[in-house]
């Protein structure tokens, strides 16, 4: 079966709190840019539409957040998100047909697209890879709420897509790609928009890091730290080396060829280092596991020491089945059977077929989970067929979380005279007989109901 790694609760922890502020950047960032195209017009950067949609996809985002929502929170935040998604919609299908009303000039009155035409000559408006965006940005955000392993990963990879698609825009505007300033380009989207995308992708990606793609990278394995410690080094590295090449002093006094290979020299110089470095902290890592492991190891002999030298009790270990999964000397000794004979066996073969029948070993295990502890005493049968009188103490092993672990079994073989003696120390004090010997009156001849009475106090006479 295949395995799932373990997520580290720190890492997740700080990934849910950044996955707040940066959505918290996003809304905050909308409603100023908001502002500033409704209220100066001349001076905005970002088209009112456009940042009306980065708001609802940032508020969508905190309402839809794990462990934030309720049944009408969830419907608010699956409204927004349709918004988004329709928004980014009908810009897109606006772009193939022209005389389609557009979205993007809904918060303009005919007269105010009028005045800017006339005065400004340039009206900001939603490009079609900012409509796209949205589209996988609206459908990323409908799929947060839907609770299936194929929902989340799907939202982190549409999260991933949003990102490159911000990231690569970011590299065109770093490095002055003019196809970014030519009308009819698709390519073309506004650096805010870029800047919001990005950090509405993280956001994503972020909002449930314990799950589908994500908990690939949030594990404590040795693969996860070496991954996280790498993704901030393949996303600047080369993009700092290309920039080097392009915008250094000395790209007008050499070839592009010999820019080039300085190029290919410092990936390789930095992706050496980088190797180096995680495999020293890979080896310090593997060094403390052994150390870890080599004094658990020494814990679990002594502790194997300590259990095997107890020979008047056995100590057993069964699994929340009931299975022996452990077996000491002191067990073997009591009932003759080895380890071998017993280990992942039923622990009813220590049952005679009388308790079999009655359910006692599944009875006495139900109580131990129960109450925590359980005590019995019975006959057991060894493995020759003859019986012993046993105490037998269950106790129920829970981890932190009070989950089942298994159960620990200690059994005493009582001997016939120490359960005697032990009887006589719990008998009731009702039970005990006088010191003094009581006689009864002797019945006159012939009295039947004297007789009768005599009997009966006879019959209702304890034993001595």
């Amino acid at each position: 079966m295949k395995q799932s790694p373990h997520n580290d609760s720190l890492t997740i922890s700080h990934l849910k709190r950044w996955s707040i502020y940066f959505t918290g950047v996003v809304v905050v960032f909308s409603v100023v840019l908001l502002a500033v195209a409704l209220l100066a017009p001349p001076r905005s950067i970002m088209n009112p539409v456009t940042a009306m949609t980065f708001l609802f996809a940032g508020l969508s985002l905190l309402i839809l957040t794990p462990r934030r929502r309720s049944t009408p929170k969830t419907s608010m935040g699956v409204i927004l998100a349709s918004f988004v998604l329709l928004i980014g919609l009908e810009r897109l299908i606006s772009v193939f047909s022209t005389g389609l009303w557009r979205v993007d000039y809904l918060l303009y009155s005919d007269r105010y697209l009028q005045d800017i035409k006339t005065h400004y000559g340039h009206l900001r408006t939603t490009s079609p890879s900012t409509a796209i965006t949205f589209i996988l940005s609206g459908t990323a955000l409908l799929l947060l709420p839907v609770g299936r392993r194929s929902a989340a990963i799907g939202m982190q990879l549409l999260a991933f897509t949003i990102g490159l698609i911000g990231f690569f825009t970011l590299i065109c505007f770093l490095y002055h790609v003019e196809e970014l300033y030519r009308p009819g380009i698709t390519i073309p989207m506004a650096a805010p928009s870029t800047f919001c995308f990005i950090l509405l992708s993280l956001g994503l990606l972020f909002v449930a890091p314990g799950k589908g793609i994500m908990r690939q990278f949030t594990s404590p394995y040795s693969g996860s730290v070496m991954s996280r410690r790498f993704i901030p080094f393949a996303l600047v590295v080369p993009v700092a080396l290309g920039w080097a090449a392009l915008f250094s002093p000395w790209r007008d006094s050499v070839s592009i060829q010999f820019s080039a290979a300085i190029l290919t020299t410092g990936i390789v110089i930095f992706s050496a280092v980088f190797i180096w470095y995680n495999a020293m902290l890979l080896n310090r890592r593997y060094l403390a596991n052994l150390r870890v492991r080599d004094a658990l190891q020494a814990s679990e002999q002594r502790f194997r020491l300590l259990v095997n030298s107890i020979r008047d009790c056995a100590i057993v270990m069964l699994d929340p089945a009931g299975r022996v999964i452990s077996w000491n000397e002191g067990a073997q000794a009591i009932t003759d059977y080895g380890p071998a004979e017993v280990i992942g066996q039923k622990n009813s073969m220590f049952y005679s077929r009388r308790d079999i029948d009655a359910g006692i070993p599944e009875f006495n295990l139900r109580k131990a989970a129960e109450n925590g502890q359980y005590r019995r005493e019975g006959w057991r049968p060894r493995k020759d067929g003859t019986l012993y009188w046993s105490e037998v103490t269950f106790t129920a092993i829970r981890n932190d979380k009070g989950q089942l672990h298994g159960f620990a079994v200690i059994v005493q073989d009582i001997p016939n005279a120490s359960r005697r003696r032990k009887r006589s120390r719990t008998r009731p004090a009702s039970w005990k007989t006088p010191a003094t010997p009581f006689s009864p009156p002797t019945p006159t001849t012939g009295s039947s109901a004297s007789t009768r009475l005599q009997r009966r106090f006879m019959a209702t006479r304890p034993l001595r």
